[in-house]
């Protein structure tokens, strides 16, 4: 058996899938593959119908697609398209991955350099389709248009010059990062709100309330308008608190 043998095709493939670590050691591939092969053959192995290349294009298009969704939601969009290029990563894979790597906001430049040049691995019409999406995304113009460069290459047919010439006439994206929810309520505990303002409710509604009255309070003791000294409650019969002792009081306060 040699190495055009199909047999032999889809072993290798299949330890490349499996072992992507093994890329770089060929003859340890080729001595895998040849035994796998023989192996299957001895066994009445058929060898694989031939993948349709559109259908093979379109499941590697949404493979890398559904990687970089998976990073997109929490930050991390980029590393997980260079990850995806690389190797045969898949979004279940990208999904337990991803929270294991820092925002792409705090990563270093060289985990966001995605290479204009695809990793090879899979049949020839998956090769093709992460090549066209790799020379987008590793482009300049994708630079700082990320997100709407990662649209073009997962949904559309453009090439590498289709997708320059209407990245350019599109903003230039915000890196502006919106803070969590667990920032945020700590940045609310600094303003008088709880740490936990916004845990178990969607809204937060009930301690935005006393963060705003307890602020209010504050700002209306500053400038003498509320007594900051705490009362017993008054008894049934007791006196207003508006009576001369406590206009007395007030007046006090306030004389310079």
């Amino acid at each position: 058996m040699d190495a055009s043998h199909p047999l032999y095709i889809a072993a290798r493939e299949a330890l490349l899938a499996a072992s992507p670590e093994l890329g770089n050691d060929l003859d340890a591939i080729h001595l895998a593959a040849l035994r796998a092969a023989s192996a299957m053959e001895a066994n009445g192995a058929e060898p694989p119908a031939a993948v349709d290349p559109q259908s093979e294009r379109a499941a590697e298009r949404a493979r890398i697609a559904g990687c970089i969704a998976a990073g997109h939601d929490l930050g991390r969009a980029r590393q997980i398209a260079r990850l995806a290029l690389a190797g045969p990563l898949t979004p279940e894979g990208a999904k337990a991955l991803v929270s294991t790597l820092p925002l792409d906001s705090a990563a270093p430049a060289e985990a966001l350099r995605i290479s204009s040049i695809a990793a090879q691995f899979g049949g020839p019409s998956a090769q093709s389709e992460r090549s066209r999406i790799a020379s987008i995304l590793g482009s300049a113009s994708a630079a700082d248009r990320f997100s709407a460069a990662a649209s073009f290459a997962t949904s559309t047919d453009f090439d590498v010059e289709q997708v320059k010439a209407a990245l350019a006439l599109l903003p230039v994206e915000s890196t502006k990062r919106i803070p969590t929810i667990a920032e945020r309520a700590a940045e609310m505990a600094e303003f008088g709100g709880s740490e936990t303002a916004f845990s178990g409710r969607v809204d937060g509604k009930m301690d935005v309330d006393a963060m705003w009255k307890k602020a209010v309070h504050e700002a209306n003791v500053s400038i003498g308008a509320v007594d900051p000294t705490p009362r017993p409650a008054a008894g049934p019969g007791a006196p207003s608190p508006t009576g001369a002792e406590h206009l007395a009081r007030q007046h006090s306060r306030h004389s310079f």
